[in-house]
């Protein structure tokens, strides 16, 4: 049997299930290949929308966060080779002409990011 008197519990308890259901965990999708772009957090009282990189975005940022760290290798170890008494003049040009590779994949992606944020971003 329903109790009428009860009824004024029912504002309270709507309040209780809306936290419940906000802080209810969201299964994580990075395993997950039909749904890329499935949020972490429902986002439904949160404040500022959250900025997605576009995944090709992130795919140059690494190649050049790969590139730049074979580039202070490089460097590195022309530097030692210059300060070495063995010049060896072989291999110094090598690593001279490492860098210059690095460098130009780097200004490639680079550019990549810029020309492809031009065309999809406004």
């Amino acid at each position: 049997m329903f109790y009428p008197r009860l009824l004024f519990l029912l504002p309270y308890l709507l309040v209780l299930l809306a936290a419940a259901a906000n802080s209810a965990p969201v299964l994580d999708a990075k395993g997950c290949t039909s749904c890329p772009n499935l949020p972490r957090t429902l986002g439904w009282f949160s404040k500022a929308a959250k900025v997605v990189e576009h995944p090709q975005i992130s795919t140059w940022r690494d190649a050049i966060e790969t590139e730049q760290g074979k580039l202070e290798k490089a460097e590195e170890q022309l530097s030692k080779l210059r300060a070495s008494s063995n010049r060896n003049q072989a291999k110094i040009t090598r690593f001279e002409d490492q860098i210059v590779d690095y460098k130009a994949a780097i200004q490639e992606f680079k550019e990549k990011i810029d020309g492809f944020q031009h065309r999809h971003i406004r």
